[in-house]
């Protein structure tokens, strides 16, 4: 704030929105249409601390594919031991390339 007038000087959005590279609807295939970054998509009534809660309190508790009753991970080998899940850092922007013509293992 500026002394004098009271003016803010600076603004800093401290709140993360969660970012997810998606076939939107009504899309439901790569065969469909290109992907689009959904920001935020987390309804507030179904899920109101966002989709990486694990607590039941405000903020997320995991930067991963995890939270609201599932962790969504890889099962290459189908022994429910998971493997390879996506972090989208702390700010959980989950966009990341993809090559549909290469082995799924290449896109981790």
């Amino acid at each position: 704030m500026d002394a004098a007038t009271g003016e803010p000087l600076t603004w800093v959005d401290r709140v993360a929105h969660d970012a997810y590279a998606a076939y939107s609807l009504p899309l439901q295939s790569p065969d469909d249409g290109p992907r689009t970054l959904e920001v935020d998509p987390a309804d507030p009534t179904a899920s109101p601390f966002g989709w990486h809660d694990r607590n039941g309190l405000a903020g997320a508790d995991t930067n991963f594919t995890e939270g609201g009753n599932i962790i969504a991970t890889e099962d290459r080998d189908a022994d429910d031991a998971g493997g390879f899940r996506p972090n989208g850092g702390a700010n959980r922007v989950f966009d990341f390339p993809v090559d549909l013509l290469a082995a799924p293992a290449a896109s981790e």
